[in-house]
């Protein structure tokens, strides 16, 4: 059994898979995603450092096609107007 702390650098306790392109067209599934992002409670000018500090600090990693590892593009949310975008959400 391989040590899933030395390889990572942490103890992986979950794997996620990334969203697809099918579930992105979705309609039903981007409505489930708002509703369970307005449970959260968080405010619209929060969200920025809440996913940031999420990425960072969360025992888990994301993968595609159930096996490959894959690095969230965190750059897409450092604009000035990010904070607009979340409102807008």
């Amino acid at each position: 059994m391989k040590d899933d702390y030395l390889e990572y650098g942490f103890l992986v306790r979950g794997i996620i898979p990334i969203v697809t392109e099918k579930e992105l067209g979705n309609p039903e599934f981007i409505r489930r995603v708002r509703t369970y992002a307005s449970m959260l409670g968080i405010p619209w000018r929060r969200w920025h450092t809440f996913l940031t500090d999420l990425y960072r600090d969360a025992p888990f990693i994301f993968v595609k096609d159930q096996c490959q590892e894959v690095y969230l593009n965190m750059d897409v949310f450092e604009t000035e107007s990010i904070d607009y975008w979340f409102r807008d959400f």
